[in-house]
């Protein structure tokens, strides 16, 4: 708009971080199941080998000091090893995991 209603009378004030202040952010990983995009829906047809791969980049995430917020679904939480591997995520002490409700893989008991 260039409408004078929508402008600062004076051009805003820089911000000014103190000194040592970081870059502050927050990385959010979808953590879920993958499964073929152009089969038929079905709870059951999915996989979660891909975490194998989790462990690795997780640690360069690690290394270069950023904490991830994984957000994972059912299909993950089910998984013995992918729990696992989300436990060793965790005790980084800076990441975190959350929930994703997806309508078609949600929890059968949640969904119904």
């Amino acid at each position: 708009m260039n409408d004078a209603r929508y402008r600062p009378a004076s051009p805003p004030e820089p911000i000014v971080w103190r000194p040592g202040f970081a870059p502050r952010y927050t990385l959010f990983v979808d953590v879920e199941e993958q499964f073929d995009w152009n089969a038929p829906f079905e709870r059951t047809r999915h996989s979660t080998s891909a975490m194998a791969a989790f462990p690795e980049a997780h640690a360069r995430f690690r290394e270069q000091g950023v904490a991830l917020t994984c957000l994972v679904d059912y299909p993950i939480v089910d998984d013995p090893a992918a729990v696992e591997i989300l436990r060793d995520v965790v005790a980084d002490g800076r990441s975190e995991i959350g929930a994703q409700l997806h309508p078609g893989s949600t929890c059968p008991l949640v969904s119904r």
